[in-house]
C-alpha cells in the first residue's frame, strides 16, 4: 500500500495569509482615525488647559498677593490698632494698598496673616494675651480671629490665622489686634508682620 503525504496546498495557505495580511493593511485606515482622534483631542485639552491658565475673570488665579510692615515699632494698645502695612512683597494689579488698607475684589479667597510683637516693658503683668483679626471696612471677619498667650519672660510672640473669605463686592481689608493686659507695653517688629491673600474663585 503506498501512503501519500498529505501537505496544504502552499497556493491556498499563501492565498489565505496573502488575503490576512491584505486584511491587516486595514489596520492603517484605523491608524488613520485613531491618529485624527488623537490629534483632536490633544487640540480640545490643549484648548481646557490654555483656557484655566487665562480665565481670571471671576474665576481662581490661585496667584499669591502679599503686603507687609516694614516700619514696625507700634504700640498694641488695649483698643484696637490698625496694624501698618506699607509694602507689597508680592505684587498683583488686582489688588493695591494704601494707607494700611488692601483693596480686594469680589470673590473667595484664601487669607493669611501674622502679628509679630516684642515685650518691651517687663514691669507690667507677667503673662497676657493679644487678639488680632481681619476687618472689612471696619467690621472685623468673624471666622478670622485668633488669640495668642504670652509671658513677659518670652520676650515677645505673634497671632497668626488662615481662613477663607467670601467677598460679595469690593472689600477693603485691614490687618488689626489688640492686647488684653494695659500695663504690658507691646511694639510690632519690622518686617515681620503680614497679609496674603490667594484668590480660590
Amino acid at each position: 500500500m503506498t501512503y501519500r503525504s498529505q501537505q496544504p496546498a502552499p497556493h491556498d495557505h499563501e492565498g489565505a495569509y496573502a488575503a490576512v495580511d491584505h486584511g491587516h493593511t486595514g489596520y492603517a485606515t484605523d491608524d488613520h482615525n485613531h491618529d485624527a482622534d488623537y490629534a483632536g483631542a490633544d487640540h480640545d485639552h490643549d484648548a481646557d488647559y490654555a483656557a484655566i491658565g487665562h480665565s481670571h475673570d471671576g474665576g481662581a488665579d490661585f496667584k499669591p498677593y502679599c503686603v507687609r510692615d516694614t516700619t514696625g515699632n507700634q504700640t498694641i494698645g488695649t483698643s484696637p490698632t490698625t496694624i501698618n502695612l506699607d509694602a507689597e512683597t508680592v505684587d498683583d494689579d488686582t489688588y493695591s494698598l494704601a494707607n494700611d488698607t488692601v483693596t480686594v475684589p469680589a470673590g473667595k479667597y484664601l487669607v493669611s496673616y501674622c502679628v509679630v510683637y516684642d515685650i518691651t516693658s517687663t514691669s507690667g503683668g507677667t503673662r497676657g494675651s493679644v487678639d488680632a483679626w481681619i476687618a472689612n471696612g471696619g467690621t472685623p471677619i468673624p471666622q478670622s480671629y485668633s488669640r495668642d498667650y504670652h509671658r513677659e519672660a518670652s520676650g515677645g510672640s505673634a497671632c497668626q490665622s488662615t481662613f477663607v473669605a467670601v467677598f460679595e463686592a469690593e472689600a477693603s481689608l485691614n490687618l488689626v489686634a489688640d492686647m488684653n493686659y494695659s500695663d504690658t507695653a507691646l511694639d510690632t517688629v519690622a518686617g515681620r508682620s503680614q497679609v496674603s491673600l490667594v484668590k480660590l474663585a
